[in-house]
């Protein structure tokens, strides 16, 4: 994990030393409203750093960011069953863009792009009818796998040239629950967890510097 963070840094400076006048960091956080395979929104949030560069083409851009965050679901289905579960990630989303400039002001831009997350630790909890029995579990990843890409995009406005509002939204595009079967005599193994990809909407403020 230490040489993933190092790499980012690394390639985030060497863009900004090539090219000092087309680079901006950008220290980002806000809230996440996310889904894990259908079953319930869970509210989070967000958290790290973006980097910018606008390349020669008038209002074209790249940029990269790194971001703790947190995903999930809640499920809710009264006294019959409760659950709620929480995962931690550091992810990595690559986008190309392009700004408009309204104003010296004010502008307007969108941007799309794949991302790559790596989990870091999470928990999962619930409670279920008939004896309520509470169940807890620490081991997220003996139930998930560590590692999710997908495709993210992202629109906002951008306020003298520092201060940036944005709305976005990634789509995971891989099944990250660890598959399990039940062995029937005469069916075989057959799969009784549903797909789960992660869906998750992104309210945030950035502060340029």
């Amino acid at each position: 994990m230490k040489k993933i963070f190092t790499l980012i840094a690394a390639v985030i400076m060497g863009v900004g030393v090539a090219s000092a006048q087309g680079f901006s960091a950008e220290a980002v956080a806000g809230l996440n409203v996310s889904d894990w395979g259908g079953l319930g929104d869970r509210v989070g949030f967000h958290a790290g750093i973006r980097g910018e560069y606008m390349t020669p083409v008038k209002g074209l851009y790249t940029n990269a960011a790194a971001l703790f965050t947190l995903k999930g679901c809640k499920l809710d289905w009264g006294d019959l069953l409760t659950a709620r579960t929480d995962v931690y990630y550091v992810e990595f989303p690559i986008h190309v863009g392009y700004k408009y400039d309204v104003t010296n002001s004010f502008a307007i831009f969108g941007d799309a792009g794949p991302y790559v997350a790596v989990g870091l630790f999470g928990k999962m909890n619930g409670a279920y009818d008939p004896e309520y029995v509470e169940v807890e579990s620490d081991a997220i990843f003996d139930q998930c796998k560590r590692f999710d890409c997908g495709v993210g995009l992202r629109v906002g406005v951008e306020f003298f040239q520092r201060y940036v509002f944005s709305v976005s939204y990634d789509w995971g595009l891989l099944d990250s629950y660890i598959r399990e079967t039940d062995d029937w005599d005469d069916w075989g193994e057959i799969d009784v967890t549903p797909s789960m990809k992660h869906t998750n909407l992104m309210v945030s403020l950035g502060f340029k510097f």
